[in-house]
């Protein structure tokens, strides 16, 4: 189906207009991907964002994207991180700019590793690291 800015299309924009063959196989009407890889590519490559285009996007305006960190990953604008820096300031986390499924809770969070270390000794699968953070504590909480 043609939704939201779609409908407007020629029928070229997706069919070969010798054959009628579809140049483009979506597995739903939700996989945007398969049309805009180059639109994800320009703008999101390396990044580590979804290919989940409607997670941010909408089918009547791409350039109208909304995200929320807080609902879709972690709380960082809110609760106990509230106002402790700008919206913008994703590189106070997420070090590499190139690829935001890389963050960091250490930089702010100056747990020496041997005092975190022993508070979780019986913890199962405990390493220093971020990701195991997040896993152990998705809302920042002690447990």
């Amino acid at each position: 189906d043609l939704l939201g800015a779609h409908t407007g299309l020629s029928c070229t924009s997706c069919h070969d207009p010798a054959s009628g063959d579809l140049l483009f196989n979506p597995a739903s009407e939700n996989d945007c991907y398969e049309c805009h890889s180059g639109d994800y590519q320009s703008q999101h490559s390396g990044s580590g964002y979804s290919t989940t285009c409607l997670t941010c996007h909408n089918r009547s305006r791409w350039d109208d994207a909304t995200f929320d960190h807080d609902s879709q990953f972690f709380p960082i604008f809110s609760g106990k991180h509230k106002g402790k820096w700008k919206e913008d300031g994703c590189e106070s986390c997420h070090e590499n700019a190139n690829d935001f499924s890389v963050f960091t809770c250490i930089t702010c969070h100056k747990h020496r590793k041997e005092k975190m270390d022993d508070e979780h000794e019986d913890v199962s699968g405990y390493a220093y690291e971020s990701t195991r953070c997040l896993a152990c504590h998705p809302e920042g909480k002690k447990k």
